[in-house]
């Protein structure tokens, strides 16, 4: 069992206003023992969010990514934009 951050994000087109509590990304910690597959991390993560209030459908985010794999280099970066909604860190 590892504990990975895993980002996962809902694709928006232009003109789409398809958001909830304007969250298109969220970070979060995923056991890769229970949570195998790209559509049951993308649901872990609906699942923390509506925890802490949100409102979000299942099958809210479409995709996801390790962020271990995405970090793996000096100059690897994400960029996020917007107000912050909120942070939580257990």
């Amino acid at each position: 069992m590892a504990i990975v951050a895993h980002l996962v994000e809902r694709s928006i087109t232009a003109g789409d206003n398809g958001t909830r509590d304007g969250i298109v990304m969220a970070i979060v910690a995923i056991n890769d023992a229970v949570d195998t597959t790209g559509a049951l991390i993308q649901a872990r993560a609906v699942t923390v969010l509506n925890a802490q209030g949100h409102d979000l459908p299942a099958g809210y985010f479409d995709t996801n990514r390790a962020i271990a794999a995405t970090f793996d280099a000096a100059g690897d970066l994400a960029v996020f934009s917007g107000p912050k909604v909120r942070e939580v860190v257990a």
